[in-house]
């Protein structure tokens, strides 16, 4: 891993033709440049006085978005489980960043999960007095999770679902009166014929939420075979954690993954 601190201010290509030659290109395509820790990949992102970049392949077989002495957040492939169940024993990005932070020193706490077939930011913590004060306080110190997600059918222009959801004994999450109170925002990016893809912002932190909720206004997410979709075209569920802000010590951090690019190109 190379390190370099801005002297001038640039913009981030242009120092990286200077410092790399033609790797630059590659470093920035592949995701191995960070600036201040976050992993950028535009060209034109402004270099400031006293920013520090950082260039080379990262120890996990994930991007790393964000790692400082406290926090490490990580951009979670699809098909990998957050963390191990009874009845799932396979590796998990808990156990992957656990073995990373372990040849540290470094402690971890898991303050959050994604559904295994759900891609995009995942947070790990620490500390543990951080992790207590968080999971404590989570729907206060958290004031952002934005979801991208391919659904079928051609949804309205943007909406909101107000419905309580139900964990049913089988594991299967339904929209049901007794349920707990969830609440999902949505907004369309794009319509097609067969799908649109749509913005989420989640208001409430159901399992399944937006899973069930879009597939109760009929508009499942593709690849959804458990809440009923009918087509599967990208070969998973097509569902990205697109966005997660948070108030740590004080300051708020935002935290973006891109969602699969293909995504739109079957909006037409």
């Amino acid at each position: 891993m190379r390190e370099f601190t801005i002297k001038k201010e640039s913009q981030l290509l242009p120092f990286l033709n200077e410092v790399l030659g033609k790797k630059a290109k590659n470093e920035l395509r592949h995701g191995n440049v960070r600036v201040n820790g976050e992993v950028i990949t535009r060209h034109d992102h402004a270099l400031k006085p006293g920013d520090r970049v950082s260039v080379g392949r990262q120890a996990l077989s994930f991007p790393i978005l964000y790692e400082d002495k406290d926090i490490i957040v990580i951009d979670k492939p699809a098909g990998l489980l957050t963390e191990r169940t009874a009845r799932m024993k396979d590796k998990t990005a808990y156990m992957m960043v656990k073995e990373y932070l372990a040849r540290k020193r470094e402690k971890i706490y898991l303050p959050h999960r994604l559904d295994r077939e759900t891609s995009g930011v995942l947070m790990f913590l620490k500390n543990k007095a951080l992790y207590e004060e968080l999971t404590h306080h989570w729907n206060e110190r958290v004031t952002e999770r934005s979801y991208i997600a391919l659904v079928e059918g051609r949804t309205d222009q943007k909406g909101r679902i107000d419905t309580p959801l139900l964990e049913t004994k089988s594991q299967q999450v339904i929209v049901h009166p007794k349920g707990k109170k969830a609440i999902t925002l949505y907004e369309t990016i794009r319509q097609g014929k067969d799908y649109s893809l749509v913005h989420l912002n989640l208001l409430t932190g159901r399992r399944h939420q937006i899973r069930a909720h879009m597939a109760s206004i009929g508009h499942p997410v593709a690849g959804d075979r458990v809440h009923d979709a009918k087509t599967n075209p990208c070969h998973r569920l097509c569902l990205h954690h697109q966005a997660l802000s948070v108030t740590i010590h004080g300051k708020t951090m935002r935290f973006v993954s891109q969602a699969p690019s293909e995504w739109a190109r079957k909006v037409h």
